[in-house]
């Protein structure tokens, strides 16, 4: 029974060690140029926006562009008006 423990221990000892070295393996993220403006919004945008009753809401134009499994973060403080 002893025997049977250990073989399971080391079973499972593998399976961890194996899903955690697939783990760190993930496509590196491109290191394209992409810019993050300020959206102006047109008087009929601001109109509708100002309808939902939301207080402040703050809009943002993607220049550039980002391949399908890429993910956008911004890091930064956030602006509260």
């Amino acid at each position: 029974m002893r025997g049977f423990n250990r073989y399971c221990l080391y079973v499972i000892l593998i399976l961890l060690l194996g899903g955690c070295a697939e783990a760190g393996k993930g496509k590196a993220s491109s290191n394209r140029k992409i810019t993050i403006e300020p959206y102006t919004m047109s008087e009929k945008e601001s109109l509708l926006v100002s309808k939902t009753g939301v207080g402040h809401i703050e809009f943002f134009q993607l220049n550039g562009t980002l391949a399908e499994d890429d993910d956008l973060q911004i890091w930064g403080t956030t602006c509260r008006h």
